[in-house]
């Protein structure tokens, strides 16, 4: 028995105790999937001298300690190369998302079962295993602009036994697959992107950092 175990479980108690997540559906999925399976060998956490990140590895408390806390962990630096010595990072380049964050957009998609959903932002593969459980493997479209994060996600959603298409390409251009029922994008946008709107269903409904839009209808918090 591992330190992990009841990760997912404490984590959904978490999260449900927050009134973060009240889908049963969704909470069974966060029960199901193993966050600390998809976070890389090495996160970085702000240190004593900003701006830079210290990385921390799974036998670290630090890293241990985090895999099931509410908050976001920093997976990438500097867009791969640390720019610090002893692998510092100064500038976070890819990050895995607040898991109360997490589970506010997917249950702000209103799914209900059988729709298909295209993910921008692949990033550790953690919100993509999530869409898969709930929604199955071959709903399933991420697409990841950096090759490097998206080879690692799909190592890591194989290993954890999900399938889903997997596209190494720039969110913002369009992906072979659509028109999708749900679009949930992960990644920070100052516009949304019009290929986002033409590969949306006509009734379906489109996800950014806590905005939902349905095309015809405005969008709402």
């Amino acid at each position: 028995m591992t330190d992990f175990d009841d990760g997912p479980d404490r984590l959904a108690d978490l999260l449900v105790e927050a009134g973060a997540l009240t889908d049963p559906a969704w909470e069974a999925a966060v029960r199901a999937v193993p966050r600390h399976a998809f976070l890389p060998e090495t996160v970085w956490v702000r240190d004593d001298d900003p701006p830079w990140r210290s990385p921390y590895g799974p036998d670290t408390p630090e890293w241990r300690d985090a895999a099931y806390a509410d908050y976001a962990l920093v997976t990438q630096v500097d867009d791969g190369e640390s720019l610090g010595s002893d692998g510092r990072g100064m500038y976070p380049t890819s990050s895995a998302s607040q898991p109360s964050l997490v589970v506010r957009m997917l249950q702000a998609l209103n799914v209900t079962g059988g729709e298909t959903a295209l993910e921008i932002g692949t990033a550790t593969g953690y919100n993509c295993a999530l869409l898969c459980r709930r929604l199955g493997d071959k709903a399933v479209t991420s697409v990841e602009v950096d090759a490097a994060l998206a080879q690692q996600a799909r190592e890591k959603l194989s290993a954890a036994g999900y399938e889903p298409r997997l596209v190494v390409s720039d969110g913002a251009v369009p992906v072979e697959g659509g028109p999708f029922d749900r679009i949930l994008a992960t990644v920070a946008a100052k516009s949304i992107p019009a290929a986002w709107i033409t590969q949306l269903a006509p009734d379906g409904m489109l996800v950014t950092l806590g905005v939902a839009i349905t095309p015809g209808t405005g969008s709402s918090d």
